[in-house]
């Protein structure tokens, strides 16, 4: 199943990970969005019609997170948005204070 598109949220062309799309405007009816959309060189824009998939043609641009996470010998915490946070949680068998930055879906794409 294919993951809808936010278009409020940063878009990027499939296949073009290199090309950031600016929706300019978006109209949006039920399961279907009409979006103007500058990208792909400069001064250069377009007009598409896309489902709330994006139509194969668009997906987000992966967001990124940090957390910290604290990890002792029975097992790794939570995960806490500072290291101040992460300290002020932690346990006194406490063995490490792992600083993990990451994006949406890494990690999770299948193998061929």
């Amino acid at each position: 199943m294919k993951k809808k598109v936010d278009w409020g949220k940063p878009v990027r062309y499939i296949g073009r990970p290199d090309v950031k799309v600016q929706v300019l405007e978006v109209w949006v009816n039920d399961n279907s969005a009409c979006l103007a959309v500058r990208g792909g060189g400069p001064g250069s824009w377009a007009i598409h019609t896309a489902d709330a998939t994006g139509c194969g043609m668009f997906s987000n641009i992966p967001e990124k997170h940090e957390v910290w996470l604290n990890m002792t010998p029975r097992c790794i915490g939570i995960g806490y948005p500072t290291r101040a946070a992460a300290d002020a949680a932690a346990f006194k068998d406490r063995v490490a204070c792992l600083h993990i930055v990451y994006e949406d879906g890494e990690g999770l794409e299948e193998k061929s």
